[in-house]
């Protein structure tokens, strides 16, 4: 269960950055985080922290205006002259 929430929340983080499905993802993450520490695996304060800081990362991404990435090409080499 401890492995489910830590990539939950990796997943999470990606999909913030990536500009994917962010609410449903955030909201599988806390789902994982909350069934972790009902079990006791980890404390519930660690769980609350985890979600909190989730939660204000995503309404960060989300007021963030959204910037198109243009990757740039490398340029082509020029044949070599024999």
């Amino acid at each position: 269960v401890r492995g489910a929430a830590r990539t939950a929340v990796k997943n999470a983080r990606g999909a913030m950055t990536s500009g994917e499905e962010t609410q449903a993802t955030v909201k599988a993450a806390i789902r994982v985080l909350d069934k972790a520490a009902g079990k006791g695996v980890i404390h519930p304060k660690n769980a609350a922290r985890r979600k909190s800081r989730l939660m204000k990362a995503m309404a960060k991404a989300a007021s963030a205006p959204a910037v198109e990435t243009t990757e740039k090409k490398p340029a082509k080499k020029s044949a070599a002259k024999k």
